[in-house]
């Protein structure tokens, strides 16, 4: 059943206890202010750590458990479909949401989009895990003006209307990422747009070396996903611009996101563009690799 006025909160949970509690307070704190009560369900795999206790005594927080070890987008997906009809904002529990979050949203879904992007801050300022921050969300910084039309999305915030929500649902739970469901939408005709006021606050920490294997999979991930959609044509043309790529995205990167702070943005580049060049060396491996 969805949330009075027809909004409800759809959360993959993949986070430790303490992310997801930190998110649950955020939702708390949002609901204040939001125009109506807004419930929120979170999809968690069985085999990660227990978080039920935190849902104990809250009657909007729902926790649906998934016995198989799932992804990201398939618990994106189990979320959407328990959420149910009507506008259906997306996030993940290592996500703190701003606490006007659900008020500018409800704002947001009187503009007649189709889809509702929005801002990523940060809440952790050492240089890898700023980095992680600014190589995954840079471009949705709360600095970005807004956009209108057929603006790009994260997965981590965005809003679906009721329209399209069944159908990305879908799409999510057969493991499709965030850049194939936008595609699918703007191929269709339907409006993206990017409303920086409607803030969540990236809340994670990392160990490096850890993330440099999980973005190298995530870009041979990337390119799989890039060559069943598309075909493989031009994958030769991305192989042999490998070279440039990190150099490229780092530089894309500096003129879009160096408003997040000028001291945390300078000590962070390194670690930005060690983890650039790892994606690219997956998604290479990838391409290289034809389906």
């Amino acid at each position: 059943m969805s949330s009075a006025k027809g909004l409800s909160v759809a959360v993959a949970s993949a986070g430790s206890p303490e992310m997801v509690i930190a998110c649950l307070d955020g939702l708390a704190k949002a609901r204040e202010q939001a125009p109506f009560p807004v419930d929120a369900y979170f999809a968690r795999a069985r085999s990660a750590e227990d978080v039920s206790a935190a849902f104990k005594d809250l009657a909007w927080a729902h926790l649906t458990l998934s016995d198989a070890s799932v992804d990201i987008p398939h618990l994106r997906g189990i979320a959407m479909q328990e959420a149910g009809d009507g506008w259906i904002a997306v996030t993940e529990d290592i996500f703190r949401p701003h606490e006007t979050w659900l008020a500018s949203l409800a704002a947001a879904t009187e503009s007649g989009a189709d889809v509702i992007g929005g801002a990523i801050g940060n809440l952790r300022r050492r240089p890898a895990d700023h980095a992680a921050y600014l190589t995954d969300y840079g471009a949705y910084a709360p600095s970005r003006a807004p956009d209108i039309g057929t603006s790009t999305q994260t997965g981590s915030n965005v809003a679906y209307s009721p329209s399209i929500a069944g159908r990305v649902a879908e799409w999510c739970r057969d493991g499709a990422w965030e850049h194939i469901v936008h595609d699918r939408l703007l191929s269709e005709g339907a409006r993206l747009d990017f409303a920086p006021s409607v803030q969540v606050d990236h809340n994670k920490s990392y160990d490096f070396k850890s993330l440099m294997r999980t973005r190298f999979e995530q870009g041979r991930e990337y390119a799989r996903d890039h060559m069943a959609e598309n075909g493989s044509g031009g994958r030769w043309i991305r192989i042999l611009a490998t070279p440039i790529m990190p150099f490229l995205q780092t530089a894309r990167l500096a003129r879009t996101a160096s408003g997040t702070g000028t001291g945390d943005f300078l000590r962070a580049l390194p670690h930005s563009f060690l983890l650039y060049a790892s994606w690219t060396a997956g998604e290479t491996l990838g391409f290289l690799k034809k389906p």
